[in-house]
């Protein structure tokens, strides 16, 4: 792992997001409330049905104001979902909840609505390459910020995702 410095300590936020193992989209409901009320973001993966280790990071999400599986079943998602399932044929939908891990590094990022949305538009334009195939529509050719932002990513990242992620000015 590369240690990343900003070349202005202070002026950037260091953010660690913790993904939990992807459950079965149909079965998104069974995660109590208490694993999601702490959980802002989340990741939808394709598993391949023949090779239980190739994973796809297929689509990257924030809820605003309510948990995880309800943003999932709003009537625009499950839209979204069956248009996933017919481009990502031979592949089964899961999902990843994310959470911010605290006091990563005496982490000064307060999460709020707008820093979440702006952690969401960087993943989103981090993974937005061919090799991706990312799903989401908008944020993904443009990210702006005045802020300059490190993102560690752990847990589970069998899709392929970036463990780490920075905006900015930083030196190694």
């Amino acid at each position: 792992m590369i240690k990343q410095n900003a070349i202005f300590p202070g002026a950037f936020n260091k953010v660690a997001i913790k993904w939990d193992k992807p459950v079965l989209l149909s079965e998104i409901n069974k995660l109590g409330n208490k694993d999601q009320d702490k959980c802002f973001l989340y990741k939808i993966v394709g598993k391949n049905k023949k090779n239980p280790d190739d994973y796809r990071l297929i689509y990257i999400g924030m809820t605003e104001a309510q948990l995880v599986h309800y943003r999932l079943s709003n009537k625009d998602h499950q839209k979204k979902q069956a248009e996933m399932k017919k481009k990502h044929r031979g592949y089964e939908l899961h999902c990843s909840v994310g959470e911010f891990i605290e006091n990563y590094e005496k982490a000064d990022l307060i999460y709020s609505l707008n820093n979440i949305k702006k952690i969401e538009s960087l993943l989103i334009v981090a993974h937005s390459g061919d090799e991706y195939k990312l799903f989401n529509k908008k944020s993904k050719n443009w990210f702006s910020t005045e802020e300059w932002i490190f993102i560690s990513n752990e847990g589970f990242l069998k899709d392929k995702m970036k463990k780490q992620i920075s905006f900015g000015l930083f030196s190694s």
